[in-house]
């Protein structure tokens, strides 16, 4: 059978070029037209050989050595306020002895204070205080809601998007978080406690994490260091000329982890533009690209074909849920934003 009828050969060639990307449209022509010297039995060895050579080619592009993933940052930020700040949580709550305090994060884990300076993970809430509404005169804001303060008839306080004290059962207010532009926890109040013993004695859930104030909320202090509950939404950018990683806080505001930092992100303002924080493309390499995956729990993939075949990256990645990626191609690391 001459070259010119036998298509069976061409198509061979045809098909393994498409799986090896390395073999080359000449360079098949150039081994087409040499086996065209040859006999048919030499054609079928060579043919067997390539076919040997695709398959290992193949498997090569698909096996990955594992990665090794570190956590880096912290769980809070320093953003100017009157300690370093965290993540909302669901609701927080004295014990009914007022010596430990217990708080509820978004994703339904409780932890548990008694020292209210260490927090440690258990495996169901304790006994709980509530809070009780109140009837006032007037509320100091619109939204707002007043609650009763045990052991004092006259005190009340409201939360709304700041947090209020009245003594005198709502005809005066005083704001305890916020003067001209200064924000001491945040805004929006999530949830508020108040010890069963001492009304002065209140914890305040805001979008920037857990408060306590001992004095009536003359001063406060942060109770979030210790709490996973900093949640970045997106990675901004990876680190590069100087600047650190960047990554999109809940509350909308860009974080920096500086290199070399050990205490806490730094705020950096708002930020100037969105997309898809569970993506990431290479801007020079559009072909490469990674992805993140909800397939039961977390899971990172890469493609280097712009997406026709993908390789999972997870490895010994905790499996923990993935809020961001972001890559560096110069130095080949990945980064993510987990719930920790």
């Amino acid at each position: 059978m001459s070259c010119e009828t036998d298509g069976t050969f061409r198509r061979l060639i045809n098909s393994s070029a498409e799986r090896l990307p390395i073999l080359r449209v000449e360079t098949v022509f150039t081994i087409e037209r040499f086996m065209c010297r040859i006999d048919t039995k030499l054609r079928v060895q060579f043919a067997t050989l390539l076919l040997l050579l695709v398959a290992t080619a193949g498997y090569a592009q698909n096996y990955e050595y594992p990665l090794n993933w570190r956590a880096i940052g912290t769980t809070v930020v320093f953003n100017s306020r009157a300690g370093l700040s965290g993540g909302s949580a669901a609701g927080v709550w004295f014990s009914p002895e007022g010596d430990a305090l217990e708080l509820q994060l978004d994703n339904g884990r409780i932890y548990r204070t008694g020292d209210f300076q260490n927090w440690t993970s258990v495996a169901k809430a304790g006994n709980r205080v509530g809070v009780s509404t109140k009837v006032v005169y007037r509320l100091p804001e619109g939204r707002a809601k007043a609650f009763s303060a045990p052991g004092n008839p006259y005190r009340a306080y409201a939360a709304g998007r700041f947090l209020w004290r009245s003594d005198d059962t709502g005809k005066h207010w005083v704001n305890l978080v916020a003067a001209g532009e200064t924000r001491l926890i945040g805004e929006n109040v999530r949830a508020i406690a108040i010890s069963p013993r001492d009304s002065d004695r209140v914890v305040v859930l805001t979008e920037e994490g857990v408060w306590l104030t001992v004095d009536g909320g003359q001063a406060w202090s942060s109770l979030n260091p210790g709490l996973p509950n900093l949640r970045l939404t997106r990675l901004v950018a990876a680190p590069q000329a100087g600047r650190g990683l960047l990554a999109e806080w809940e509350n909308g505001a860009l974080v920096e982890w500086v290199p070399g930092a050990k205490a806490a992100w730094l705020a950096r303002g708002p930020i100037a533009s969105k997309r898809d924080g569970l993506r990431w493309t290479d801007a020079l390499r559009p072909e490469l690209r990674l992805e993140v995956r909800q397939e039961g729990r977390s899971r990172v993939f890469r493609s280097l074909n712009g997406g026709v075949q993908w390789v999972d990256l997870t490895s010994d990645l905790e499996g923990l849920e993935i809020l961001g990626i972001a890559a560096d191609r110069a130095s080949g690391a990945i980064y993510v934003a987990t719930e920790r």
